[in-house]
């Protein structure tokens, strides 16, 4: 799923009342506005308005595609107020349903609807323990001590998070806003919104170099904790990792 095709669902919820997870924190949604990119919200306890920028439903988005299930809170890395929002106009979706695992809620995306629009589901109980099994044996998981060897700089997170996944059967790790991980056994691979990064880096698939190349002026940008420099040179794109 992309983006475009999640809005165009959130806003099928519009002027529903949209019962949370967590009692007492009902919503409306009043407007998906296309051009200034936001969910207009009224929370119904309080008799308020917020708006919530796309970027929220896109970083979450990309969780669900790539992970066995999704905490809300970390998924935003705790960014923005009111985070129950989000999360309650997603799992009243048809094909979005919670558990909780570990004493927090969690969202699983699912193929097919399972319920109405406007209507919370809760996975049930064989499902969601068969949920805690698989995201306790990915937490024990040992991560890679191998280097990056590819960049992908994309303008379609969401998209492209799920076709990695799908590749590589490994879930997404987040190392910070717009920046995801798949450690796999030999190698890692690093996901990068192009949001993230200045205008003068393309969107692209970069080769990580082991060592700085000597004819050629990098540009140096820093990408979670580490810094590189990036090359453009005959329709190669590479970059070296020089310091963190």
């Amino acid at each position: 799923m992309i983006l475009k095709e999640l809005l165009a669902d959130i806003e099928k919820l519009r002027g529903l009342e949209l019962e949370s997870i967590r009692k007492g924190s009902e919503i409306r949604i009043d407007e998906v506005d296309w051009k200034r990119q936001r969910v207009i919200v009224h929370s119904l306890a309080n008799d308020t308005i917020k708006s919530r920028p796309f970027d929220e439903f896109d970083k979450i988005l990309v969780a669900l595609n790539t992970q066995t299930a999704v905490h809300v809170d970390s998924a935003l890395r705790g960014s923005g107020s009111s985070r129950n929002q989000p999360e309650t106009i997603l799992a009243n979706l048809p094909y979005v349903e919670w558990f909780y695992y570990k004493k927090r809620k969690h969202l699983i995306l699912l193929e097919s609807s399972s319920h109405d629009y406007g209507e919370l589901k809760k996975v049930g109980p064989i499902k969601a323990s068969q949920l805690v099994d698989k995201l306790t044996s990915e937490e024990l998981l040992p991560s890679s001590t191998d280097p990056t060897q590819v960049v992908v700089i994309s303008g379609e997170v969401a998209a492209h998070a799920e076709t990695l996944a799908q590749i590589s059967g490994i879930p997404a790790k987040s190392l910070g806003q717009g920046v995801y991980e798949y450690s796999m056994p030999t190698s890692k691979v690093l996901l990068i919104s192009n949001t993230s990064l200045s205008d003068d880096i393309k969107p692209g698939t970069y080769l990580v170099l082991d060592r700085e190349p000597k004819q050629i002026t990098g540009t140096k940008i820093q990408i979670a904790q580490d810094y590189y420099s990036v090359y453009e040179h005959g329709g190669l794109c590479a970059m070296y990792k020089y310091g963190n």
